[in-house]
C-alpha cells in the first residue's frame, strides 16, 4: 500500500532491489579482489629484486678484478715495484693505468724508468685470468748518481685502473675502476732489508777469505729462509 501510494510501480520494484545488489556484490568483490592485487605486486617486486640479486652474483663471480699493490723491489735499496694482478675468472680488458694528482713523464734527461712507465701506460693492455705484471714504480734518490733525484713515480699518491669486462651474447661491455692510494714517505725506513752476510776480514790474497765470505752467505740465506715462517 505504501509503494502504491509513493506512486512506485510494484512491478518495478524487485528489479531495482536486483540492480542494487548487484552494484553491492560488483563493490564488494573489488574490495575483495584488492589485497589479492597488492599481493601479486609485491610478488611481483620480489622476483624482480631476486632476478637482479641473481644476474648481480652472477657478474661478482664471472667479472675480471684487477688489483694493484706497492711492493719492496726486487731492485733493493728503498726501491718500489708496482703489482698489478686480475684476481677475477675472465680476462680484464682495455686496462689504463694513471695517477690521480700526477702525470707520468721524465722528470729529468736521466729519468728512464719514468719516461717508460709513460710510454707503457700510453697504450691500453689486457690481463688474463691469475696474469699479472710487475714494474719498476719509484726509485729512491741516489746520492752518488748525476744528476740526482728519484726516478718512477712520485713516492706518494693514488694509482687509478680502468677496465672493461664483456660479458659476452648481447650485452654491453662493463667499466669498472679501482683505487689504489699510496704513500711511500716512510716505509724504506721500516721495511726490513735482507742480510747479505758479513765480510770475511784479511787481505784479498788470502785464499781462504773467499771461502770464508761464502760461508757467511750460505748462513744469511738458512737465517732469511727460517725467517719467511715467522
Amino acid at each position: 500500500m505504501l509503494l502504491l501510494a509513493s506512486g512506485a510501480d510494484p512491478v518495478l520494484v524487485p528489479t531495482w532491489v536486483g540492480a542494487i545488489a548487484a552494484v553491492l556484490a560488483a563493490a564488494l568483490a573489488g574490495f575483495a579482489l584488492i589485497p589479492a592485487a597488492i599481493q601479486v605486486r609485491q610478488n611481483s617486486k620480489q622476483i624482480a629484486a631476486a632476478a637482479l640479486r641473481e644476474a648481480q652474483d652472477s657478474e661478482d663471480q664471472t667479472r675480471p678484478y684487477v688489483g694493484m699493490d706497492v711492493v719492496p723491489s726486487i731492485a733493493g735499496g728503498g726501491s718500489f715495484d708496482l703489482v698489478i694482478e686480475n684476481f677475477g675468472r675472465t680476462t680484464a680488458r682495455n686496462i689504463r693505468i694513471r695517477l690521480a694528482d700526477s702525470v707520468f713523464g721524465a722528470q729529468y734527461q736521466d729519468d728512464s724508468v719514468s719516461a717508460a712507465l709513460a710510454r707503457v701506460f700510453a697504450k691500453p693492455f689486457d690481463l688474463s685470468p691469475g696474469a699479472r705484471r710487475r714494474l719498476f714504480w719509484h726509485l729512491p734518490d741516489d746520492p752518488k748518481a748525476q744528476p740526482r733525484g728519484a726516478k718512477g713515480a712520485p713516492a706518494a699518491d693514488t694509482v687509478i685502473a680502468t677496465y672493461q669486462w664483456q660479458p659476452g651474447s648481447d650485452r654491453e661491455a662493463q667499466q669498472y675502476e679501482e683505487r689504489y692510494p699510496y704513500d711511500l714517505t716512510d716505509w724504506p725506513t721500516i721495511i726490513p732489508r735482507p742480510y747479505t752476510g758479513a765480510d770475511a776480514q784479511g787481505s784479498n790474497d788470502d785464499p781462504n777469505k773467499h771461502l770464508r765470505n761464502i760461508a757467511h752467505g750460505i748462513r744469511a740465506v738458512a737465517h732469511h729462509a727460517g725467517e719467511q715462517h715467522r
